[in-house]
């Protein structure tokens, strides 16, 4: 039979694991520098900030600081190690043109990657785990050297919106206004540009770079304002676009073909294709947003991606 000291003694040690081992993760040594001398990258992935960062990742902050996406600086020739930790989940790190992943790094684990600065230049790393709902932001810089375009922003790279999606959903009066929210917060201009302008660089895809979206309307057989408009009301009154008796324009059948092709691929998911077999595979293709988003959110996406087509006046 226990003495009510050993029953004492017992809780404490749980409570010792509880504290001490959750506190030990976030203190652990992460940039200590390796044997060989090379110089050692420490970065934490963050879910909440949708950031790599090299800034210091404990128990007391992880929570609510506003943590800085990192740059890693290598000298041309240089041979470094980058240091990965996770502060919450599975995240990935990946720099394809750099040669580096992609790897998983898993929390309460530290995954080391050889980095070599073979050439000057700006090379991108992405985070390749679904990792919440900052994902699609968690890309960042490797500035080997000093190149004349070390200190220009990633195109479309935003800092993440965060949680809080349904605080923002009231403030908004159209579908299209809903739309936008929802392209912001889940990250789209990340790779689509800002306003679906395009031209984000996804490494050795066939398609060298993430297409425009604010061509979608042409695309989807609307050949001017009037008919851009009719399609609007529609989807803002909530209509069965298949079901729709009067028509508002001729060529209404081509429009709906379109529509449905484009509803479909935001819905599955399209992913890129190599342009090189033997090099890495690219890092940016389009997921299965179905299983993120419900049938009236994609409605509201598509919808503010036709209020990006302009028209000559």
């Amino acid at each position: 039979m226990r003495t009510r000291l050993q029953e004492f003694a017992a809780a404490f040690v749980v409570l010792l694991c509880l504290v001490a081992l959750p506190a030990w993760m976030f203190s652990y040594p992460i940039d200590r520098p390796l044997e060989d001398g090379r110089r050692v990258v420490a970065l934490t992935g963050v879910k909440r900030a949708g950031v790599w960062t090299d800034q210091a990742v404990n128990a007391s902050n992880h929570g609510f600081a506003d943590f800085r996406p990192a740059v890693v600086r290598v000298d041309v020739g240089e041979d470094i190690v980058i240091r990965l930790t996770s502060a919450d989940v599975t995240h990935g790190f990946y720099v394809p043109e750099l040669g580096v992943g992609p790897v998983e790094v898993e929390p309460g684990h530290v995954t080391e990657v050889a980095l070599h600065g073979r050439e000057e230049g700006v090379f991108e790393y992405y985070c390749t785990q679904v990792c919440g709902e900052c994902h699609y932001f968690m890309r960042g810089k490797v500035i080997v050297g000093n190149p004349p375009n070390a200190d220009e922003p990633l195109p479309g790279l935003q800092n993440c919106p965060g949680h809080g999606e349904s605080e923002h959903a009231s403030a908004v009066e159209t579908l299209a206004e809903r739309g936008e929210q929802i392209f912001a917060i889940q990250g789209c201009s990340n790779c689509h540009g800002i306003e679906g302008v395009g031209g984000i660089e996804n490494f050795n895809a066939i398609f060298a770079k993430v297409p425009a979206l604010n061509g979608l309307g042409k695309r989807m057989m609307l050949r001017e304002r009037a008919d851009q408009e009719a399609i609007l009301e529609l989807l803002e009154s909530g209509a069965d676009l298949e079901a729709v008796e009067d028509p508002p324009f001729s060529r209404y059948s081509s429009f709906l073909a379109q529509y449905e092709g484009f509803r479909n691929r935001i819905h599955n998911g399209n992913t890129a294709v190599a342009l090189d077999k033997t090099k890495p595979a690219p890092p940016l293709s389009m997921p299965r947003w179905g299983d993120v988003l419900d049938e009236g959110e994609i409605t509201a996406i598509l919808a503010y991606l036709i209020t990006l087509q302009k028209w000559e006046k």
